[in-house]
């Protein structure tokens, strides 16, 4: 099938009027593999696509609307720069909000690269001559991945901010001390399910991410809770041809060891930035310092 790609209120985009949203945002919504998927644009007063573009993807199970990703939007604006956020479908059409703990669980971490370059497509489409890719959280892994395996050259550099960090013991210990169930259980009932060829068949009512009961399939539990080999963002960093900027917060208690599993990654082609009194999620005027530090990445500094 091929795939088409529609703008909605196609005669708005362009100017960044969409009723509701702010002067300068606009929905987006692109056809990937028959399936809908949305974005929101934030342009720059006086600018389109073709003076560059920021390429946002958000974290575990939320949105483009989450708290962190507008914040950053919004202060990226106030630098001049125009970006796309976009929410990951989840297997989802059209998805919007957080993920629906009510409905059957059916995607997996490995899923998103795919997304994400269909969006550099439609920047590309749109005359973007540059395209900074940033991921938040599990979206720095799965922007990263994306580059580690091959993506456009379009692409100019990456920003992972806070990006996923594996560490076995703290995903086994979290999960049982947030479900009080034990992981390794859970884990050994996907595995059965998947050699008995029932991979997309579900597990029922079993916790999963922010999800405290769900039905998930087999193959999709297993995609978020054991590692590919490809979990750990920094052992990933040094595969990626482009320039790199990681960012981490001081108080960012989900990957506190962050900057350390960081520090003998660094050189010329990646870099890292701390930012003093920052959790993991960057909200309010933290986003601002953000933005002045993707801007420097972006013009090169």
């Amino acid at each position: 099938m091929k795939r088409a790609i529609r703008v909605l209120a196609a005669a708005t985009v362009a100017a960044g009027l969409v009723a509701g949203m702010s002067a300068n945002a606009a929905e987006v919504r692109i056809e990937h593999k028959g399936m809908g998927l949305l974005g929101e644009a934030m342009l720059a007063p006086g600018k389109t696509w073709k003076d560059g573009a920021i390429l946002i993807v958000h974290g575990t199970m939320v949105h483009r609307g989450m708290d962190t990703i507008a914040h950053q939007q919004k202060a990226l604006l106030d630098q001049g720069l125009s970006s796309l956020a976009v929410t990951l479908s989840l297997n989802v059409p059209d998805r919007r909000g957080n993920a629906d703990c009510d409905k059957p669980q059916a995607h997996r971490h490995q899923d998103a690269p795919a997304e994400i370059a269909a969006w550099i497509a439609y920047l590309k489409g749109q005359g973007a001559p540059g395209i900074t890719l940033f991921g938040h959280s599990r979206g720095g892994n799965q922007s990263a991945r994306l580059a580690v395996d091959g993506i456009d050259p379009v692409v100019k550099r990456l920003v992972l901010l806070a990006p996923l960090v594996w560490d076995e013991k703290r995903v086994t210990d979290g999960y049982e001390r947030a479900y009080r169930v034990p992981l390794k259980a859970r884990l050994a009932e996907a595995d059965k399910m998947i050699k008995a060829d029932k991979g997309k068949d579900l597990m029922r009512g079993v916790a999963f991410q922010t999800c405290p009961k769900a039905d998930v399939s087999a193959d999709t539990f297993l995609s978020y809770y054991r590692d590919d080999g490809r979990m750990d963002t920094p052992s990933l960093v040094s595969k990626i041809k482009v320039p790199v900027l990681v960012i981490t917060g001081t108080l960012d208690t989900l990957f506190p060891d962050l900057p350390a599993r960081m520090k003998d990654k660094l050189g010329p082609n990646i870099k890292m930035e701390t930012i003093d009194g920052a959790d993991h999620f960057f909200r309010d005027l933290i986003a601002d310092e953000v933005a002045d530090i993707v801007v420097k990445h972006v013009e090169g500094k």
